[in-house]
């Protein structure tokens, strides 16, 4: 069995850990999805509040909410390719593979 140094293992077939593992993944990615949505309602009801009320303090706040908005998005990119393997993966597709590669010297 090969395993990447992050610990995924390349078997070819699909077990309980992979099904597991695979729906960590898309619970991980809906939750980031949700967190991406409810950033970007807050940075439009900032960027609202702005334009009612200019002012300094509500200029940093729309910054701070954009910084969120940027992080959580990146981070949902970020680990999609995963999550989409890790479904394949749990349905019986060898072929993928998760973005990571396996050690040499793991075996």
């Amino acid at each position: 069995m090969q395993r990447c140094t992050c610990g995924y293992s390349f078997d070819q077939q699909p077990d309980a850990a992979t099904e597991q593992a695979a729906q960590e993944e898309e619970l991980f990615a809906a939750y980031l999805s949700a967190r991406v949505e409810q950033a970007l309602n807050t940075l439009e009801a900032t960027r609202a509040q702005l334009a009612a009320q200019p002012g300094y303090d509500k200029a940093l706040e729309v910054m701070r909410a954009l910084q969120e908005l940027r992080a959580l998005r990146s981070e949902f990119e970020a680990r999609a390719p995963n999550a989409a393997a890790a479904t394949r993966m749990s349905n019986g597709d060898t072929r993928s593979r998760f973005t990571c590669r396996p050690s040499r010297a793991a075996t």
